[in-house]
Parts: C-alpha cells; sequence; structure tokens
C-alpha cells in the first residue's frame, strides 16, 4: 500500500476516534437535557395542580356554609310564598343545597347557589389549566344540633388529573357546619295565622324564671329550648310537636317554644283563643289545652297551663 494512502487511513481513524466520543457526549447531553426539560415540567405541573388542589380546600368550607345557610332562608322563603309547610324540611333543604330545587321544581332564591353548581364551576376552571376535575357528592345532610342551632354535614370528592395523565391529586372532605337559627324566621307563626304574623328566632339572653322575666320575655318575643315543642325542622313541617324522626338526631334538647303575643294576633283582625295557654305549639294546637290567668303579670291576657306555670316559676289563678 502507498504509504500517502496509509497515512489517510491513520488519520480517518484518528479523526473518527475524536468524533465519536463527541458526538455521544453531545446525544448524552441531549439526553439529560431532555430529561431536566420533562423533570422541570413534571416539577410546574405538580405545583400548579397542588395549588389548584388547595384553592378547593379553602373554598369548600367557604362555599359549604354559605349554601347551607342560603338553602335554608330558600326553604323559609318558600313556605311564605306558598304558605304551606315542607312535606320534609330535612329533605327540603337539602334538594336544595343539592341543586337549588324543591319538590323537583327550581327555586328562585338558589338559582346558580347549589353545591352542583359550584362542583361545575371549580371544574370548568381546572379545564382552563388543564385538569380534568371530577367533584362529586357523596352526602349531604342536615339535623338538629340543638333548639337554636342546625348541624349540616357533607363529604365530598375531589379528583384532579393532569390531560396528559402526567399527575393527579386526590382528595376527600368530610364538612361539618353549626348554623345559627337566630335571626331565622319562624314559619310556625304565619302559617297559623294566614302570613299576618311574622317572628323570628330569638334566644332568651336571661333565665325565664318568675313574673317579671315572663314578662320580658313576652315583650322581647324570645325563645326557650324545650323537651316539648317542636324544632325548628318540625316547625317547618307545620308540627308544633317534636317528631321521632328529629329527636333521634341528637342527644341534645332540640325544641322550641315562645309566648304568643295576642294583643298582635288581634291587631291584624285575626282570631284570637280565649281562656288557651300562650306557649306557641301549645296554642297553635288543634286540641284546645286550657291555661289560666298568670297573677302578677303586666299583660292581663297573659295564661299559662299547668305545668309550664311551674316551668316558669309563675302563679296563676283558678280557673
Amino acid at each position: 500500500m502507498p504509504r500517502g494512502k496509509h497515512k489517510g487511513i491513520v488519520y480517518s481513524l484518528i479523526t473518527l476516534l475524536l468524533v465519536v466520543p463527541i458526538l455521544l457526549y453531545l446525544i448524552t447531553y441531549q439526553e439529560a437535557a431532555g430529561s431536566r426539560d420533562e423533570l422541570a415540567s413534571l416539577k410546574i405541573r405538580g405545583i400548579e395542580i397542588s395549588n389548584f388542589a388547595n384553592s378547593i380546600s379553602q373554598d369548600v368550607p367557604r362555599i359549604f356554609a354559605i349554601t347551607s345557610k342560603r338553602a335554608l332562608i330558600s326553604a323559609v322563603n318558600e313556605i311564605d310564598v306558598d304558605g304551606t309547610a315542607l312535606n320534609n324540611s330535612q329533605a327540603g333543604i337539602v334538594e336544595l343545597m343539592y341543586n337549588a330545587t324543591i319538590y323537583n321544581k327550581s327555586s328562585q332564591f338558589m338559582a346558580g347557589s347549589s353545591l352542583l353548581d359550584w362542583a361545575s364551576r371549580m371544574s370548568a376552571q381546572g379545564r382552563r389549566f388543564g385538569f380534568d376535575t371530577n367533584i362529586t357528592i357523596l352526602y349531604l345532610n342536615v339535623a338538629p344540633y340543638d333548639s337554636f342551632n342546625l348541624q349540616f354535614s357533607l363529604l365530598l370528592f375531589v379528583n384532579a388529573t393532569d390531560t396528559d395523565g402526567i399527575v393527579s391529586i386526590v382528595r376527600t372532605y368530610n364538612e361539618s357546619y353549626i348554623l345559627p337559627l337566630e335571626g331565622m324566621e319562624d314559619v310556625l307563626y304565619p302559617l297559623n295565622t294566614n302570613g299576618f304574623i311574622k317572628r323570628l328566632i330569638k334566644r332568651a339572653n336571661f333565665t325565664v324564671y318568675g313574673s317579671w322575666s315572663v314578662d320580658q320575655a313576652i315583650t322581647q318575643e324570645v325563645y326557650m329550648g324545650t323537651d316539648d315543642g317542636g324544632s325548628f325542622l318540625d316547625r317547618m313541617e307545620g308540627k308544633n310537636y317534636l317528631q321521632g324522626k328529629y329527636a333521634a338526631l341528637s342527644p341534645r334538647v332540640i325544641g322550641l317554644e315562645s309566648f304568643v303575643n295576642l294583643q298582635k294576633i288581634a291587631a291584624v283582625g285575626h282570631p284570637t283563643k280565649g281562656n288557651q295557654t300562650i306557649i306557641d305549639h301549645l296554642y297553635f294546637n288543634s286540641s284546645v289545652f286550657g291555661g289560666c290567668d298568670v297573677t302578677n303579670s303586666s299583660y292581663s291576657w297573659f295564661k299559662l297551663d299547668y305545668p309550664h306555670n311551674a316551668t316558669y316559676n309563675v302563679s296563676t289563678a283558678a280557673c
């Protein structure tokens, strides 16, 4: 072989030996850079989906409290508008919370404010970020907590997944919310006075015991807890007594009672019941519960039955 050609082969081999490591390095570098980019992208998507899930976590208690209160107010408004009690106040409130309907009819008071409406908005927001979001309401309920509070319960399942299937987050929310009833309308009054008399729940902030305090309770139209009268949910069904289905839901006293102001009823032209106790759940009962004049009271028409005269430590005249 000529000497020049031999040298050319040698130089070619040397060049190849030099180029191959460089090419291998470049290929390895590109692969490593690609992996780093993928890791960086995965990290960014992880942060984004975590932030989205945290926004849901922060929103769940807030929207649950808002929806609970709005549904209760809506149920009361439905009673006021229709002039009729609910068949099942517990089921009616839950239905309003769930999909803004009552008796399968849309409620004008809950338009766009149900939990399903919120879930739809959150799912749409997730899609804007590139996440397939599934929000499922597994359990929803309302029950008496005590005489002046309702307890709302929610079990919610959330699954947010990146549209490319790279990352996902699954969370379950078990929420409980205590809603105070003070300031809510007691529908037992309008239901029994053709809508003429309305009264808001106001808890007595003093001990109702003795003639002076009882007179104050009449004047201020306050409520007391009791084992006898219907709970707030009972009253929404037009019931003036405590039903077993609600009594079984709380170990606490859940009944309510107040003193009916006969002067206000007479003032609107609605007939009053003479010689009857003015304990509201007895006064508005279809049966007659007689009462005797309370002595040492500033209200001449104030009558109480036995044993309520003992409950409130007042004396009654013979009748």
